[in-house]
């Protein structure tokens, strides 16, 4: 999903004129991701894809983003495979399924956490708990969408965050009937 973050990136930077960090943009230290993203960031979106949680990382993203009470949401990407039940089953299992994929992503871990992944693994479960229970504002990102529904979703994903983070939202050019 890099084409998309991009794009939405853009996107997002133009439509709020605000600064938006993008995690793989002018990276040169995969460490800076927590200091100067997470740590930074307002809010943090997760492009919910088949293979977002396999990836260290993004694990730590998460996990660091719900250490110090940043808002997490998943912006679950049309036809990409996301599917919640299995990413806690990889993460509850990830010291056999990580370290028999992707060993090395697991050292990374470990460095971080110590040999007990169960900080991490809680962190997951409340990012994955949060998303079930938007039943009613799921956010959703279809790449193959016309330019109204891409804007259209974007405007979702600016709301929730607007809402986690309790600032105000005003469309220009939107009137509110009085």
């Amino acid at each position: 999903a890099a084409s998309d973050a991009r794009f939405m990136h853009d996107m997002m930077a133009k439509m709020l004129r605000y600064p938006v960090y993008l995690d793989s943009a002018n990276l040169v230290d995969l460490r800076q991701l927590i200091s100067n993203g997470v740590a930074d960031s307002d809010v943090v979106l997760v492009l919910g894809t088949q293979g977002i949680f396999t990836r260290p990382w993004c694990l730590l993203e998460g996990a660091h983003a719900k250490k110090i009470g940043t808002p997490v949401r998943i912006i679950e990407i049309t036809n990409s495979g996301f599917d919640p039940a299995a990413v806690r089953t990889y993460v509850d299992e990830i010291e056999s399924t990580m370290g028999l994929d992707n060993p090395d992503g697991l050292e990374i871990l470990s460095d971080y956490f110590g040999k007990d992944l169960s900080v991490l693994k809680q962190a997951i479960h409340s990012i994955l708990d949060h998303h079930a229970a938007e039943t009613t504002r799921k956010l959703t990102w279809n790449p193959n969408g016309g330019d109204a529904e891409l804007i259209a979703s974007l405007k979702d994903i600016i709301e929730a965050m607007a809402d986690v983070t309790e600032t105000p939202i005003k469309w220009k050019g939107v009137r509110t009937q009085t």
